[in-house]
């Protein structure tokens, strides 16, 4: 039987979720995951900008456009109730000119009852001109 998303680890759940988004290796798998993942009325606070949806889906296409390799190290989680914290690296490859690229997002989501993300609030240290593409 597969054990619910509710008795995962913090680590394993943010993990599972940045496996099916950031390291899918094809942009539809990406856009496909999304549903199952955040609530269709997700609310995003990027560096202090409000976000949604359609940035989401925008940003998924960009992220996969840009760059190659992409793999996510979590080094962080932790979860109270609805309230998870986490903190994690993304690395890869630039798919312009094959140069390393690495960022480090640090992110608080607020989950629904059944574990999806509604609000999610990020900082993040990105390198270059990345404005959230």
């Amino acid at each position: 039987m597969k054990a619910t998303r509710n008795s995962q680890t913090p680590r394993e759940f943010i993990s599972g979720v940045q496996k099916s988004v950031m390291e899918a290796r094809e942009p539809a798998a990406s856009l496909a995951a999304l549903p199952r993942i955040f609530d269709r009325d997700l609310e995003i606070y990027l560096n202090g900008q409000r976000l949604g949806w359609p940035w989401l889906e925008q940003h998924m296409r960009e992220l996969h456009t840009r760059l190659k390799d992409i793999e996510v190290e979590v080094t962080h989680a932790a979860r109270e109730g609805h309230v998870l914290l986490e903190r994690h690296l993304v690395r890869a490859v630039a798919s312009d000119g094959g140069e390393p690229w690495e960022a480090e997002i640090m992110a608080v989501y607020e989950l629904t009852a059944d574990d999806k993300i509604k609000v999610w609030r990020e900082l993040a240290r990105i390198p270059g001109d990345y404005t959230g593409w």
